[in-house]
């Protein structure tokens, strides 16, 4: 048995809150291998945080932020990480610390790029969330619509299986949680079609949840044929230029590449090494591969911030409106009704991404000893590995003191995965 990182941050009410001890950065049994990791944190906090951060540059929690995440690289549980916290006004930390290539002794930067996996998959459920604001889908509209070959999928036995766009954003379609074999060679969402419906479902759409990489690819080749764009183009066109994502790509650039931290992978004497991206099919500076809308994006802390503002204030960025607030709302609520769903007890799905119900564990416990009386938890958003967006149903002018932490790394069998991105669970509270 391995050992995997559990790291954290914190950020509340700053004047209130402190690091707990029992939430230290210490080692958790776990089959995934350690490698670089990302923190992302995004915060919506109290005025009373908003005039600490201003007083300081560095609060004590954010110091201690850094000291944990420096911990870990001194424990030689990562090779480096990056950290970064923001308020309604801003970011207010932005961290690096160890190092982005143990072999080459480059140091990590707060602009480094990072393989974000599974955190593509909100950028996925936003993209066909501007489609329905277009009138030119809705996520109850079946698969077959757009993608005739869906028309022919059936269960495994025998019986039709009618898939709907919602069925594939919230991991309910049906479909094994693993890519079709040969998908990676393929070059375009489209030609991985026939790979997705040649497999039998394994029960009626809807009735259950089993997270499924083939079911977003499904819903962003859905997004090509009504926008008659490529996904990449259509993301780069409707979500990144706009939000001044400049770091952020299915295909990083020579110049990008160089900033790129390497995955690790822990070998058989539980030493960091580095770990090719198999996800891809070939080098990472190659074009030759689908743009993979359930885990192939590159991006940067402050690329991806953008992002999350973006969905913490409604679908709006900069004076642009890229979402209606209703289709923000509609994807960061639960989705998936009464199924019972992963990873943890207590999520539901939205389009796209997971919706906390109700903490869990050492995420509960932490809630219970840090939190004020007569506050209540609210649901919480968050990719299927890593926290992107958090989104308070009555918008994000209350003050939301948050906890959040990372928690520990998801088990997966030996040999699957390059590492490094770790799961993050979230705290949203308010008063009540």
């Amino acid at each position: 048995m391995q050992r995997a990182p559990g790291s954290f941050t914190i950020v509340g009410d700053l004047e209130n809150f402190s690091v707990p001890t029992h939430l230290a950065p210490r080692s958790e049994p776990a089959v995934f291998r350690s490698t670089v990791v990302t923190v992302l944190t995004l915060a919506v906090v109290s005025s009373s945080a908003r005039r600490a951060s201003a007083q300081s540059s560095e609060h004590p929690i954010l110091s201690a932020v850094h000291e944990a995440m420096q911990k870990c690289v001194d424990d030689r549980e990562v090779a480096g990480s990056v950290t970064l916290v923001a308020t309604q006004n801003g970011i207010v930390h932005l961290d690096a610390v160890g190092k982005a290539d143990l072999a080459a002794g480059r140091k990590m930067s707060s602009d480094d790029l990072f393989w974000i996996a599974s955190m593509t998959k909100p950028v996925t459920g936003a993209a066909v969330m501007m489609m329905q604001d277009e009138d030119k889908l809705q996520v109850d509209d079946l698969v077959e619509k757009y993608i005739p070959e869906f028309a022919n999928l059936k269960t495994t036995e025998g019986e039709p299986a009618k898939l709907t766009i919602r069925h594939l954003l919230t991991h309910t379609s049906a479909w094994p949680r693993g890519q079709a074999r040969g998908h990676a060679r393929l070059k375009t969402l489209a030609e991985a079609i026939p790979y997705y419906v040649n497999r039998p479902v394994a029960f009626k759409p809807g009735s259950k949840w089993v997270y499924c990489q083939s079911g977003i690819n499904s819903a962003a080749r859905v997004v090509e044929v009504v926008s008659g764009k490529t996904f990449d183009t259509f993301c780069n066109e409707r979500i990144f230029g706009p939000l001044g994502m400049k770091d952020t790509t299915f295909y990083p650039t020579t110049e990008q590449l160089a900033r790129l931290a390497q995955p690790y992978a822990r070998n058989k004497d539980g030493a960091l090494e580095a770990a090719p991206l198999r996800m891809l099919g070939g080098p990472v500076s190659s074009r030759e591969h689908m743009p993979m809308a359930n885990g192939g994006l590159f991006s940067t802390a402050a690329d991806y911030y953008r992002f999350c503002k973006m969905l913490l204030d409604g679908g709006q960025f900069g004076g642009k409106t890229l979402l209606k607030s209703e289709s923000v709302r509609q994807m960061t609520t639960v989705q998936s009704g009464d199924v019972k769903t992963g990873f943890t007890p207590g999520n539901g799905w939205g389009l796209g991404v997971c919706v906390v119900r109700e903490p869990q564990g050492r995420q509960r416990d932490a809630l219970a000893q840090h939190v004020r009386p007569r506050r209540r938890v609210r649901h919480a958003v968050r990719g299927s590995t890593q926290a992107p967006a958090h989104r308070h149903p009555d918008g994000p002018a209350r003050q939301l003191p948050e906890l959040r932490r990372l928690a520990r790394p998801p088990r997966l069998p030996e040999g699957r995965g390059a590492g490094g991105q770790h799961r993050a669970l979230s705290l949203k509270v308010r008063r009540a």
